[in-house]
């Protein structure tokens, strides 16, 4: 109904990426996993032929495109945390340990994943890619969505309001990954959540989720996405790609071993906690991921 009476154009300008300029009620849709109907399951939905994304404004977005490959990202996150009341994330320090051995850095993790020395190592360091690897929390249903809704670091959460504070705009960050659960839901007071706030705040593109995200799941598309990144295509064609290896069955975890296998990783090194699935081939792991603001 949305592509089909535009299809014919799009073919003819050899047309492969959509971004989407929603209005409110329509902004929470994941649209990679529109689909054309076909009977062949697989093969018809829209990350098939096509990159897509959201943008809150045309005329607030930065159109620019800066080519990001050789750039080296400032990765932050935490697999434990302080209060035992907050479940681990097992996988986060695998995300961030496959970040560290592709890009040669050292990340900001664990005990040194704090508010105040994240500010400090975004003012001191040069980057154009931040990742945040993380436990997060949209309260779309209460008064006050801005104070009650965070991010959540070592020794307490980031809130909504607070990331202004950040300063990224100052950085000329062009993405933010945000690697935790619906950063990328909102409500009237907040449009698109943390990841509309930081794209107000100043970052060119935000990758983020719009509910809660599968740990090992998430662990697997960032593999493929940061791999794609890195070799020099734009940020919704990586996103597009990792998200189809998914699809297509290519990132999956072995219940014998409890080991993950996707492409570009080392096999019989990547082990992850017990597992009851062996494929992420499902929608619901992949497609709640999108790019927020410039596509490329």
């Amino acid at each position: 109904m949305i592509i089909r009476p535009i299809e014919n154009d799009l073919e003819k300008y050899n047309i492969n990426n959509l971004t989407f300029v929603m209005d409110e009620g329509l902004r929470s849709l994941p649209l990679a996993v529109l689909h054309n109907g076909n009977r062949d399951y697989k093969k018809g939905f829209i990350i098939n032929k096509y990159s897509v994304g959201l943008m809150p404004s045309m005329t607030l977005t930065d159109t620019d495109y800066r080519n990001i490959s050789n750039t080296k990202p400032l990765a932050t996150g935490t697999s434990e945390f302080s209060s035992p009341d907050i479940n681990p994330l097992p996988a986060v320090k695998l995300e961030l340990d496959f970040i560290q051995n592709l890009y040669k850095v050292e990340p900001l993790r664990e005990r040194n994943f704090t508010v105040d020395k994240l500010k400090n190592k975004i003012e001191r360091e040069e980057f154009s890619i931040l990742h945040i690897a993380s436990h997060a929390q949209f309260e779309k249903t209460k008064e006050n969505t801005l104070n009650s809704s965070f991010i959540q670091y070592w020794n307490r959460g980031l809130k909504l309001t607070e990331i202004p504070d950040l300063k990224l705009e100052q950085k000329k960050v062009d993405l933010l990954v945000l690697s935790a659960c619906q950063t990328a839901i909102g409500n009237k007071e907040a449009e698109l959540g943390f990841a509309g706030l930081a794209y107000y705040a100043g970052v060119k593109s935000v990758l983020a989720s719009l509910w809660e995200v599968d740990d090992t799941a998430t662990f697997g598309l960032m593999t493929q996405f940061y791999q794609n990144l890195k070799s020099g295509i734009i940020k919704a064609e990586a996103l597009r790609l990792a998200q189809l290896a998914m699809l297509e069955g290519k990132v999956r975890t072995r219940l014998s071993d409890g080991k993950l296998f996707a492409p570009g990783l080392p096999e019989n090194e990547i082990k992850i906690p017990s597992e009851d699935k062996t494929d992420f081939s499902d929608p619901r792991y992949w497609s709640g991921y999108t790019i927020v603001g410039n596509p490329w």
